[in-house]
């Protein structure tokens, strides 16, 4: 990941906050870019933020369902700066989550099939 931010591919949050809202964990966390870190700042409101519920931010993150058919059926919704929308699209479009995440990303495929077997699909 440290590739993905020094490569500048996390840019258009530098000055700009996103919030990641996870509805059903009751989570929510505020990122912004200072220099090439990505930092938590909870005390800004968000110029763009993501929602969804954990299991659809899951297959987004195993890439079992790409991004546009998350967000064309509104499991996953972006708010705020169109502009910075389709710069976070794009992004999470090109991600590549098997190659920066290692093996933990066998991990997350797990936990997906254990949604899929529990019958906990939204």
């Amino acid at each position: 990941f440290v590739d993905i931010l020094q490569e500048g591919e996390l840019d258009f949050l530098k000055k700009k906050i996103l919030l990641i809202k996870i509805q059903d964990a009751g989570l929510e966390f505020r990122l912004t870019m200072v220099g090439d870190r990505l930092i938590v700042c909870n005390h800004r409101s968000p110029d763009i933020s993501i929602e969804g519920k954990l299991y659809d931010f899951l297959l987004l993150l195993t890439r079992r369902e790409d991004p546009d058919t998350l967000f064309f059926n509104r499991r996953l919704r972006l708010g705020g700066s169109t502009e910075l929308g389709l710069y976070l699209k794009n992004f999470l479009d090109s991600l590549e989550p098997e190659e920066y995440l290692g093996s933990f990303f066998k991990y997350l495929e797990k936990i997906v099939q254990l949604f899929e077997q529990k019958g906990k699909l939204v």
